[in-house]
C-alpha cells in the first residue's frame, strides 16, 4: 500500500516534486512496529460488542480510532472546477497532478492568477503556501510582472487558518449527539498531531496517567 504525503501536494502542483518523490510503501515502516494493515471497506461498527465489520472479515478492538479523512465539496461553489470550471484543487494526488499540467501550460502563456479557498474550508494553509510558491517561481523566471495575483480567503482575518482558527478548532464539540463517545478532533491540526494525541491518550488511560488536551 502506497502512502502519499498529502502536505507536499503543493510542491507537485508547482512542479518542484513529483508524486513518486512524496510517496512511500507503508509495508516496511508498519511491519517494523508489528502493525497489521488491512485495506478494506468498513461496512459497520458494533460499539457494544467492540467489533468492526468489513466486507470479508471482522475485527475486535479495545479502542477504536476513526480517521475518515475528507471529501472535497467543489460542487458547493458553481463553476469552481475542476469538473465544471477552470479551477484546480490540491487536496488529492490526482487533482494536484492535474493542477501541475495546467500550471505548466500557464507558464507558457502567463496571465492573471487567483488562489483561494471556498467558504467553509477548514484547511486554508495550502492556499498561502501555493500563493507564495507561485510568486517565488515567477520571480525566478523573471515573469512576475506579467502575472497579476489575487488571493481569496473566507477567513475573518489573514492567518486565521480555518473554521474556528488554529488551536481552538479541535475544541469544537459535535453538533449532534453521537451514539458512541467522541472527543477528538474535528479540524485544524495536522493528521500526525491528531494521531499522536489519540495514541498518547489511549496509552494514558490504560496506564492510569493524565490525558493530554490538544
Amino acid at each position: 500500500m502506497t502512502c502519499v504525503f498529502i502536505p507536499s501536494l503543493p510542491w507537485v502542483a508547482i512542479g518542484s516534486k513529483n508524486l513518486r518523490q512524496i510517496s512511500f510503501d507503508l509495508e516496511k515502516p508498519l511491519g517494523r512496529r508489528d502493525v497489521n494493515f488491512e485495506h478494506a471497506t468498513v461496512r459497520s461498527v458494533d460499539p457494544e460488542a467492540c467489533k468492526v465489520f468489513t466486507e470479508t472479515d471482522e475485527y475486535s478492538y479495545d479502542y477504536l480510532v476513526i480517521a475518515s479523512g475528507h471529501r472535497s465539496a467543489n460542487e458547493s461553489v458553481p463553476g469552481l472546477g475542476p469538473f465544471d470550471g477552470p479551477g484546480h484543487s490540491l487536496m488529492s494526488p490526482s487533482e494536484a497532478q492535474e493542477a501541475r499540467e495546467a500550471f505548466s501550460a500557464f507558464l507558457e502563456k502567463p496571465g492573471p492568477v487567483v488562489v483561494g479557498c471556498a467558504p467553509g474550508a477548514s484547511c486554508i494553509g495550502p492556499a498561502y503556501e501555493f500563493t507564495f510558491e507561485i510568486d517565488h517561481l515567477l520571480r525566478k523566471r523573471r515573469i512576475r510582472h506579467k502575472v497579476p495575483m489575487t488571493m481569496v480567503t473566507p477567513e475573518p482575518f489573514l492567518g486565521h487558518f480555518g473554521v474556528g482558527g488554529m488551536g481552538v478548532a479541535v475544541a469544537l464539540p459535535p453538533v449532534d449527539e453521537t451514539p458512541v463517545p467522541v472527543n477528538f478532533p474535528k479540524t485544524g491540526h495536522m493528521t500526525q498531531q491528531m494521531a499522536a494525541f489519540a495514541a498518547h491518550n489511549i496509552a494514558a488511560q490504560i496506564q492510569g496517567r493524565e490525558k493530554k488536551n490538544p
